[in-house]
């Protein structure tokens, strides 16, 4: 794609327009408002830029204008000249379908914004009129314009974006063309084939869509490999199959944006060629209703609803078959992809259906706006949950760091040691709620053990990532639910997926909650038990940290694995990535019996002989992190910022004493440095018996209850109860019969050569 002046050869500019926010908008602070306006109405908007703008801009913007030689603003250059030289302003790029122009221009509204009818942006957001600007002499502030048509659009992307500039244009490693079939078609699950993968994190672009009747040639060029391969195949006529399949049927493609190896993930979500060998959660799997001994018996070709590109040369090739070589312009990479408001906005109609109790804010930075304008997740039916372990279904469980809320399952990233496994949902891949996120919160702020300002949060960190794109919304709108409330409870969000700056423009947007993101990085090797490469966990980890302002940012470096991810060289990364952070944490592996049948299902190597319920992180690991991570020069902080436990690398980043009562477990501590230790035996008080024994009695505690100089001691309660007494005494409470051994705390025997931890 090239540039010439101000034109741009091969951009289809009926479907591009400029958004200019005016310096009004500007100096009323609305501009994130506008863009948001525009992004909910459908249209994608991307590559902001905020610009000073100079004399000879709004001469050629306004050119029409000034060359019109019945204007009726004889002094039009000069009032020019004066809105706009040496002015801020913003501009921005708008993509959406053939007549954008025109449905930009009615969202807008009119040009005097008290003609402007009620809901568009000047009829909503303008000041000013026409008749005040006449009597002040200057130009109608109206906050907004677009561009008028192709023309203009060409000419003002050369005005503000400047010489040598282009659009971005997605490689084909980031680019799949998704192909329903004429079965999806017939059947009617185009949609739902979309929605889902576009649920697995990836941009199914909805205004590229489009339905077309299949041409012969089409089908040849895309399954050429079957063709050229026919002999594999002799008991069937490969080209008379194809030919009957799709020549002269209804299909429908799509583009599919993503991360380089979106190509794998896209197969894997699919499933199986044949359905009937497709896993649940796959696509194939779930839908299909063919199978490849049908195929075979009637001497034709599995019917499997959906294909996508195999590779990037594939994609390219796929991209010039379905869509034609003049539309390179479809393959910019949407910053912000926004499915339309209404099926009037897209003749293509929605991917999901509304959701109730989805509603999203409107009152974010536009990138994040955009975002959370997403077409809120399906919800599960009744049906579909009663499926569910009950664990999983009910979406509030505590645990030790927090009540968790998790209203929100699935997750595609397929890590070997996921908890997920122990719920039996590891192949739910694409994400669903269990309910809207008002009805989360609702129900998480009335739980009976939730404390204002005192129980500790964790938000999806069972059950999927909360940073996946389609997550992400939910995630958000969560944390505003929350802090509109008031709340200064700690929140933790774990993640190991992206986190981009206007993700921490977000988070940073909240004023109530101490919010803590918690970067996951194993920085293990084996692609079969982290599938995830782990530099971007290190590279959100670092754009977190350098954007926090009301939130902190943990490494949580876990889990360590020996001879996975503890060697020197993997030992002194974590350190180097420690430098990026507010605290770090170290922790071992959940090696229960669910995750150990995946390992041997999966032939992966199995790090231990026997499972265990409590994580476990040998000693010697241990022992040599401590040593790599040791300062002597430095009396403070020894060991830095690093910590054993969760709570205490949370506490810590925010100033605070630990929430759990760790300091009680005295051979936890040290490692701590000097000044949070000093807090956390300030804060350390040992609860009154009496007051103790009531409380836990009245909630089912049988036996005696001890409290004793490291821990309160009960009998008959489960760990919901025990931790609602830790949280509200900050004071470590333990079960009699798991029983927590010396230098043990929380971790199992399982590499420890004294049993009860004294070696």
């Amino acid at each position: 794609m090239t540039r010439n002046g101000a034109v741009v050869e091969g951009v289809d500019f009926e479907r591009w327009a400029v958004v200019l926010c005016k310096p009004d908008a500007v100096q009323r602070g609305l501009v994130d408002e506008v863009l948001a306006r525009i992004a909910a109405a459908g249209v994608t908007v991307t590559e902001r830029r905020d610009v000073t703008a100079e004399a000879w801009q709004a001469h050629v913007v306004y050119r029409n204008l000034l060359s019109d030689t019945g204007r009726a603003l004889p002094d039009l250059p000069a009032y020019l000249d004066a809105a706009y030289a040496g002015q801020g302003v913003t501009v921005a790029l708008a993509h959406g379908e053939r007549g954008v122009h025109a449905r930009l221009r009615q969202l807008i509204g009119h040009t005097d914004p008290t003609c402007a009818v009620p809901g568009t942006i000047r009829g909503d957001l303008g000041t000013d009129s026409i008749a005040t600007a006449r009597k002040e002499r200057r130009l109608v502030r109206n906050l907004v314009h677009t561009s008028d048509d192709p023309d203009a659009a060409r000419r003002e992307f050369g005005t503000w974006y400047g010489p040598g500039r282009t659009l971005r244009v997605s490689d084909f490693d980031r680019c799949s063309v998704i192909l329903c079939k004429p079965d999806a078609v017939q059947r009617g699950l185009v949609d739902e084939v979309l929605a889902r993968i576009a649920a697995a994190g990836v941009t199914v672009t909805v205004t590229n869509r489009i339905g077309l009747t299949a041409e012969a040639w089409q089908v040849h060029v895309h399954y050429w490999d079957l063709l050229v391969d026919a002999d594999w195949f002799p008991d069937r006529d490969i080209p008379a199959c194809l030919d009957e399949m799709y020549a002269g049927q209804g299909v429908a493609v799509a583009l599919a944006h993503g991360e380089p190896g979106m190509h794998a993930r896209l197969r894997q979500l699919l499933g199986h060629f044949d359905p009937t060998r497709a896993a649940p959660g796959t696509i194939r799997g779930d839908l299909g209703d063919d199978s490849l001994e049908a195929a075979l018996a009637e001497k034709r070709l599995v019917r499997n609803l959906v294909h996508t590109s195999d590779d990037p040369e594939a994609a390219r090739l796929d991209f010039g078959t379905w869509y034609g070589a003049s539309r390179g312009g479809l393959l910019l990479s949407p910053a912000v992809t926004v499915p339309p408001a209404s099926p009037a906005h897209c003749s293509c109609g929605p991917l999901n259906p509304p959701t109730p109790g989805g509603s999203m804010p409107t009152d974010l930075p536009v990138t994040a706006s955009a975002a959370i304008r997403r077409r809120p997740l399906p919800v599960l039916t009744v049906q579909q949950q009663a499926t569910l372990e009950p664990g999983l279904a009910d979406p509030i469980e505590y645990r030790k760091s927090g009540l968790s809320l998790n209203h929100v399952i699935g997750c595609p990233l397929d890590c070997g040691y996921c908890i997920r496994h122990v719920f039996s949902n590891f192949e739910m891949k694409v994400p669903r709620a269990l309910m809207g996120d008002e009805e989360a919160v609702r129900r998480l702020v009335s739980h009976r053990f939730f404390r204002p300002h005192t129980t500790p949060i964790q938000l999806f960190n069972r059950a999927t990532d909360p940073m996946l794109p389609a997550v992400k919304q939910h995630t958000f709108n969560t944390l505003r639910l929350l802090d509109e409330q008031g709340l200064t409870n700690h929140v933790l969000v774990i993640t190991r997926w992206r986190v981009a700056p206007e993700d921490c423009a977000v988070l940073n947007s909240l004023r109530h909650l101490r919010l803590t993101v918690l970067v996951t990085h194993s920085g293990i090797d084996h692609h079969g038990i982290e599938p995830v490469d782990s530099n971007i966990a290190a590279t959100s980890l670092r754009t977190l940290y350098e954007h926090a302002e009301n939130y902190r940012t943990v490494l949580y470096w876990r889990p360590i694995v020996p001879g996975l991810n503890d060697s020197d060289e993997h030992i002194a990364r974590a350190r180097e990535l420690s430098e990026d952070a507010h605290a770090t944490v170290f922790t071992g592996l959940f090696f229960r019996e669910q995750i150990a049948q995946y390992y041997e299902d999966h032939g992966l190597p199995t790090p231990y002989d026997d499972t265990a319920r409590r994580k476990i992180m040998p000693e010697i690991a241990e022992r040599r992190i401590l040593e790599a991570f040791h300062r002597p020069d430095n009396s403070e902080a020894p060991y830095g910022a690093l910590f054993r436990k969760t709570s205490c690398g949370v506490a810590y980043a925010w100033g605070k004493p630990d929430y759990n009562g760790h300091y009680g477990i005295r051979e936890l501590c040290d490692i701590c440095p000097v000044a949070q230790l000093n807090l956390c035996k300030k804060a350390w008080v040992k609860p009154d018996p009496d007051e103790v024994t009531r409380e836990a009695r009245a909630l089912g505690a049988i036996g005696d209850v001890e409290v004793n100089d490291r821990a309160i001691v009960v009998e008959g309660l489960d760990e919901p109860p025990r931790y609602y007494l830790q949280h509200g005494f900050g004071y470590q409470c333990h079960d009699r019969a798991k029983p927590h051994l010396y230098r043990q705390h929380g971790r199992a025997r399982i590499g420890w050569p004294a049993g009860d931890g004294t070696a």
